[in-house]
């Protein structure tokens, strides 16, 4: 026995419209996942400041030519500041303890 399967027009037209939906919504669902990952990539917690390189200035006197030095450039860190935490206070009955005597 074979099974024919027939689809009408509407049915064919309600699968149609499904399939494009579905893809407009996944579409959709890539430029917003992309605006998100775009804005991780970008958006740095905090940005580290250059020094801007300087000349050096010219001898007076000329002079024998010296070793040449490699100096490393200044870069100074952020200053992040840690939140303050602070204990929670707990208000509750005060407890003693009862004195012991020594014989």
């Amino acid at each position: 026995m074979q099974y024919q399967v027939q689809m009408s027009t509407r049915m064919l037209a309600i699968a149609g419209l499904c399939v494009f939906l579905l893809c407009v919504l996944l579409f959709l669902l890539g430029i917003e996942l992309g605006k998100r990952f775009a804005e991780t990539d970008v958006a740095a917690p905090y940005a580290v400041p250059m020094a801007a390189p300087t000349a050096p200035a010219a001898p007076a006197v000329p002079t024998a030519p010296a070793a040449p030095t490699f100096a490393a450039p200044s870069v100074t860190a952020p200053s992040v500041t840690a939140p303050s935490v602070t204990a929670p206070s707990v208000a509750g009955p005060s407890v003693s303890a009862p004195a012991v005597s020594k014989p």
